[in-house]
């Protein structure tokens, strides 16, 4: 006869079970806390590219010389360094997109879209006005100044009164050796661009006279070509006459 050994099943074999179970538990939750399983309501949520909304330094060129209370426009500039739509206002003028309508309302704009502004200049002499753009937070400034009393602004020249008279000689080293305005490299106007002066209207009501003025066109020895401001008519004077003049200079 032999006795049979039986496997025990009490409660020792049962406790250790149960730690081991405990333990598995323990190190599958600390697996899937380091390796994430996407159902951790904790976990931080993925984030998207924040959007760049502040563009390149962008400015304009002031002019010095406009005629008073002319509609005048600024440069063109390009819009760079901005992925997403972009806010833009104006202050003091209008705005033009890309060539389309002008408008002073606020609205939005692109990478690449070319901008500009204008304003009216102001109704007095020597007197400055401005327009600021801003587009994403980034300003400038447009700013334009009148011409003094009796200068004239026309056809990309300023022209200084008329209300000097000496001989063509005397007319033609004047211009071109006095400093005005703060400039050198002034000379007498050309017949064409006295009678597009005096087409234009620009010189009326600026205290010009309608009497003929020195040209830098010659007509013959002793001889240069004036244009009458009452009507445009070019004529001959010899150069020893006495005859009003301006000088012009590039602006």
């Amino acid at each position: 006869m032999f006795q049979k050994t039986l496997r025990s099943t009490g409660p020792t074999a049962k406790a250790a079970k149960a730690a081991k179970a405990a333990l598995a538990a323990v190190l599958c939750g600390a697996l899937l806390s380091a390796c994430g399983d996407g159902d951790d309501p904790a976990a931080p949520a993925p984030t998207s590219p924040t959007s760049d909304t502040t563009p390149n330094a962008f400015s304009f060129t002031a002019r010095p010389y406009v005629s008073v209370s002319a509609a005048t426009e600024s440069n063109v500039i390009t819009v760079q360094g901005v992925d997403a739509a972009t806010a833009i206002t104006v202050a003091g003028g209008e705005y033009q997109i890309d060539g389309s309508a002008w408008t002073l309302v606020s609205g939005t704009v692109t990478n690449g879209q070319t901008v500009r502004v204008r304003h009216t200049s102001a109704s007095a002499h020597s007197t400055l006005t401005t327009t600021t753009l801003s587009i994403g937070g980034v300003s400038a400034a447009f700013d334009t100044t009148t011409v003094p009393t009796s200068y004239v602004a026309q056809g990309g020249l300023l022209w200084t009164p008329d209300n000097n008279v000496l001989n063509w000689n005397d007319a033609d080293s004047y211009c071109s050796s006095t400093t005005i305005q703060g400039m050198t490299g002034w000379r007498l106007p050309s017949v064409s661009e006295l009678q597009s002066l005096q087409s234009s209207g620009a010189a009326l009501g600026q205290g010009w006279g309608l009497a003929g003025i020195w040209s830098s066109n010659w007509a013959g020895t002793g001889l240069h070509k004036f244009v009458a401001m009452v009507n445009g008519n070019a004529g001959d004077y010899n150069d020893n006459s006495s005859v009003s003049f301006t000088c012009v200079h590039a602006i």
